[in-house]
């Protein structure tokens, strides 16, 4: 299923008979360029997030046990994402695709404070301009934000004019 509060991962949940380390693969219908692995160690009951998906998107799943492999088969499951909410920004990247490719992404704050909007968010784009993770921030931040990896693939982020700006880590589902 697609997560509740982040489409761009899914959670693929395996209840296996015995206990067994599992792999799990998504591939882009559209692309089947694109595709994310995750892996947990053993046991009888898993949830794998798959970060980093496209929203709006189909991808086909195979989980497998991996030790032991007389665990089961591999099975095959489709994975829908929901589309992104409205209040994202909508992005563009132009240059030579195959350059792009290679790309780095890109982590930003992003908000909206006019009218009616008040919203602010951590974004993470693909060297495509897709969105591939957001995190919602607390009302009444400005634009003093900042954010960064860590090693660990997670997001600190911090500051900002008021209490609630102090350093925090975030792990991508939120």
């Amino acid at each position: 299923s697609s997560h509740p509060d982040v489409v761009t991962q899914g959670l693929l949940r395996a209840d296996l008979s015995v206990p067994a380390a599992i792999a799990a693969t998504c591939t882009n219908d559209a692309d089947p360029c694109e595709v994310h692995l995750v892996e947990a160690a053993a046991a009888e009951h898993h949830v794998l997030a798959m970060d980093g998906l496209l929203a709006d998107s189909s991808y086909t799943c195979r989980v497998a046990a991996t030790c032991p492999r007389e665990a089961g088969a591999a099975h095959v499951v489709a994975l829908r994402t929901d589309p992104l909410p409205g209040n994202l920004p909508v992005l563009t990247a132009s240059g030579d695709p195959t350059a792009l490719a290679g790309g780095p992404f890109t982590l930003f704050n992003h908000q909206r404070y006019c009218a009616d909007a008040t919203s602010q968010r951590l974004v993470i784009a693909d060297p495509f301009g897709r969105i591939r993770w957001y995190h919602e921030l607390p009302a009444g931040m400005s634009m003093g934000v900042e954010a960064r990896p860590t090693s660990d693939g997670r997001i600190v982020w911090g500051g900002g004019a008021a209490a609630v700006g102090a350093p925090r880590i975030v792990r991508l589902d939120g």
